[in-house]
C-alpha cells in the first residue's frame, strides 16, 4: 500500500480521489473560511478589550518640584 504510493502514486490517489461536485466543494471552501475568519475576529477583539494601552507607575526616586 504505502509501496504504490511511493512508486505509483496516480494510481493510488485515483483510486481515493473523493467524489465531491463542484458546488459542494465550493460550500466546504466557504464554510472552512468564513468559520476561520470569524474565529480570528472573535479572538482578536476579546484580546483588544483586555489589553491596555498605558500603565502608569510612581517613580519614588523622581523628584517633585
Amino acid at each position: 500500500m504505502l509501496g504504490d504510493a511511493l512508486c505509483n502514486p496516480d494510481r493510488f490517489f485515483r483510486e481515493r480521489t473523493p467524489k465531491l461536485a463542484f458546488p459542494q466543494t465550493l460550500a466546504v471552501v466557504f464554510l472552512v473560511t468564513l468559520v476561520t475568519t470569524a474565529s480570528v475576529g472573535v479572538m482578536g477583539w476579546w484580546l483588544s478589550q483586555r489589553i491596555t494601552a498605558t500603565t502608569l507607575v510612581d517613580n519614588p526616586d523622581r523628584p517633585t518640584a
